[in-house]
C-alpha cells in the first residue's frame, strides 16, 4: 500500500505551525467562498470577489471579528501571493 502524497491536516498545530498556504473553496448555496489559511492567519475572499475577511485564530478562534483594516499588510500579502481574489 502506497502512502499518500501531502500532509494531515488532523492534527490543528500542523496548519497552525505551517509555512505553507493552505486554500479551499466552500460552496454555500449559489455562492462560493475562497479561503486562505497561513499560520494563525485566516482570509475569506467573499463571494462578491472584492472584499476579503481576515481573521486571527489565535485571538479570535470564532472568528467573529474582522481584522483585515487593522492588518492589511497581512492582507496584502495573501493578495500578492495570488491565493486571494
Amino acid at each position: 500500500i502506497r502512502s499518500p502524497n501531502g500532509e494531515s491536516l488532523l492534527r490543528p498545530s500542523r496548519i497552525r505551525n505551517s509555512e505553507r498556504l493552505l486554500y479551499w473553496s466552500v460552496p454555500v448555496k449559489e455562492a462560493r467562498y475562497q479561503v486562505v489559511r497561513f499560520g494563525d492567519w485566516k482570509a475569506v475572499v467573499l463571494p462578491d470577489g472584492k472584499s476579503v475577511q481576515l481573521y486571527n485564530l489565535t485571538s479570535d478562534p470564532d472568528q467573529k471579528r474582522d481584522v483585515s483594516a487593522e492588518h492589511p499588510e497581512i492582507l496584502q500579502q495573501v493578495i500578492r501571493s495570488g491565493s486571494a481574489r
